[in-house]
């Protein structure tokens, strides 16, 4: 059973400025970067389905979070199936991230009054998501379906969307400010915010630094560009 209320994750996420998105099959490392997330002044994680028992370190993972961090809303990503969706939500998942929609996926979430974020790439793919219930739509690819400039297009004739492009979100000013100008109200990183480089090297003060920073530049041009 997920810890909050749908209203209260969809909430927690539009006030969030960046998600953060991995996948780690070691549960100790796992552990460690959700540690450098919640002291970068994290609070709402992405946790991807992307490899063999997956599930099963989610589990720890969530685990984790209610003992330490309760706080934190921990989500699954890279989900393509309705079945996929119910595993993760039974144990604990508070939000359902997909690349793409499926039907079953949105119908389930609904039920289980659980926030589903699908992917989609054209304004049809976008308008079915909305249909079925999304408050919040994933854009991804989002450099290769147009980046910011799209955004724009998009929200000209249907300004009520909220928009989360994943994918070519770089954790520089320029690349938040563009994005947040352009009207989405967050963004997800992946292994732009969450740097292999810095867990295999096991840095994790210079992983929570490089994310703080990051937190704090997605807040900044959220406070900007939330009131136009």
């Amino acid at each position: 059973m997920a810890r909050f209320k749908r209203f209260t994750v969809v909430s927690k996420i539009y006030n969030s400025g960046v998600i953060p998105l991995f996948y780690e099959e070691d549960v100790a490392t796992a552990l460690k970067i959700i540690d450098s997330c919640a002291n970068a002044g994290i609070d709402v994680i992405e946790f991807t389905n992307r490899g063999d028992l997956a599930y099963l370190v989610f589990i720890e993972c969530e685990k984790y979070i209610r003992t330490k961090y309760p706080h934190i809303v921990l989500g699954i990503g890279s989900v393509l199936d309705s079945e996929t969706a119910g595993l993760y939500i039974n144990n604990g998942a508070s939000f359902v991230v997909s690349p793409s929609f499926d039907k079953k996926t949105a119908f389930l979430c609904n039920m289980r009054m659980i926030p589903y974020i699908p992917g989609a790439a054209t304004m049809t793919e976008i308008q079915q998501a909305n249909k079925y219930g999304s408050e919040i739509i994933k854009l991804f690819p989002g450099a290769q379906i147009g980046g910011a400039s799209f955004v724009k297009d998009i929200l000209a004739p249907v300004p009520h969307l909220s928009l989360m492009p994943t994918g070519g979100v770089l954790p520089t000013e320029g690349s938040l400010e563009e994005w947040y100008k352009s009207g989405v109200c967050c963004v997800g990183m992946g292994a732009k915010l969450i740097v292999k480089d810095f867990v295999i090297r096991n840095e994790f003060d210079t992983l929570t630094s490089h994310i703080q920073k990051t937190k704090e530049i997605a807040m900044k041009m959220l406070k900007k560009y939330s009131a136009l």
